[in-house]
């Protein structure tokens, strides 16, 4: 795995969101997404299959063909480990967290709403999505043959973070500690399985 670049775009990810949240807060930011596009474009609803169970399933059981079933097993079982992660968070930790929708109902103030998406009320804190693409994506990394490919792994996982926001689905907030999330507990599932079932090519 090319360490020093997957190091190199997390810290800018992490930096950058961070200096954002401290600078405009997680409400403002939410707005600005969500007054960016109108109507919003479906090109987002795609997207974000990335981070849905059965998607990262079906691209595991596909690794399996290609590089082997411990590989395929290997970067299909952490996201669900990071998964269940994230529904302890969201429904033992925080369960009172409101979605957008709600929580802007609440105050009366109108946000944009993507059509033929169905909207979720509760449970937003963090983003299960964006946790299950980090993990994913960054276990993934372990399998890119050169920096660009260990770059595009990345974005799409920050695409799908993206989309959770433009969908109006969760506020950046949710996005940037679901993707430490799933970064942290990648890192910690790929310290705890022998190495022999993860490919390096740095």
């Amino acid at each position: 795995m090319h360490q020093k670049s997957v190091s190199i775009f997390l810290t800018a990810w992490f930096a950058l969101w961070l200096l954002a949240l401290i600078t405009w807060g997680n409400e403002s930011i939410f707005l600005f997404f969500n007054h960016l596009f109108s109507p919003i474009p479906s090109f987002w609803k795609w997207i974000t299959y990335l981070g849905e169970g059965w998607m990262i399933g079906i691209l595991s059981i596909l690794l399996m063909f290609w590089k082997g079933w411990k590989q395929g097993l290997f970067l299909g079982l952490a996201p669900t480990v990071a998964g269940l992660v994230g529904q302890f968070f969201k429904r033992v930790i925080f369960p009172e967290s409101d979605r957008p929708k709600l929580y802007f109902e609440k105050i009366h103030q109108v946000i944009q709403l993507p059509s033929d998406v169905e909207m979720n009320l509760h449970h937003s804190f963090p983003s299960g999505h964006t946790i299950g693409a980090f993990a994913f994506f960054y276990l993934l990394t372990s399998l890119a043959p050169s920096k660009t490919a260990t770059f595009l792994l990345l974005f799409l996982a920050t695409m799908v973070g993206f989309s959770r926001i433009f969908l109006a689905q969760h506020f950046p907030l949710d996005v940037v500690v679901g993707s430490f999330i799933g970064v942290l507990i990648a890192e910690i599932w790929k310290r705890i399985i022998p190495q022999k079932w993860v490919v390096n090519n740095a």
